[in-house]
């Protein structure tokens, strides 16, 4: 009799529970806190790879590629949220075109940034060492999934906004 009573209590905090967190909103990514943390992953790919005195020639120009991607990618999270604000005031319905327009612009700016760090990359990547190769695909994996998921993040909120 009392089994019955504890699985139903427990079942309601569960979906109690489930409920409270569905309806939390996701913080907003910070601009800030994603440079630095790009910048010690940039860091850290440094020190992992262990170059030697020629590598180490080579390494500015890649870092420099990979800063300005980053920077890219800040500026386009600042401007979001400076519209994302500027649309909280004023209810205006969006022009798809606009959206299609500002896209293609964002991915031209990042084809070019994207271009620039295989260009900077490559020489980099041909002096390394097989096991300097092998912590190199490692330690910029450990990176790939975060970015995944802030984009998938990303498109999730701008699903929801669009339905509401």
């Amino acid at each position: 009799m009392l089994k019955p009573i504890i699985a139903a209590i427990a079942m309601l905090a569960i979906a109690g529970s489930t409920c409270v967190y569905a309806q939390q909103r996701p913080a907003q990514p910070n601009p800030q806190r994603i440079a630095a943390t790009t910048n010690a992953h940039i860091a850290a790919l440094k020190a992992g790879l262990e170059l030697t005195p020629d590598q180490v020639q080579k390494w500015p120009a890649y870092q420099q590629a990979l800063l300005d991607l980053l920077q890219i990618r800040v500026q386009r999270l600042q401007a979001r949220q400076t519209q994302q604000a500027g649309n909280q005031q004023s209810q205006t319905p969006r022009d798809p075109f606009n959206r299609l327009g500002r896209l293609a612009d964002n991915m031209t700016k990042t084809s070019a940034a994207l271009k620039n760090v295989a260009n900077a990359g490559e020489p980099l990547y041909q002096s390394l060492t097989d096991a300097q190769k092998s912590r190199y695909r490692m330690l910029t994996r450990a990176l790939l999934p975060r970015l995944l998921m802030i984009r998938q993040r990303q498109q999730q909120r701008q699903q929801r906004q669009q339905r509401g």
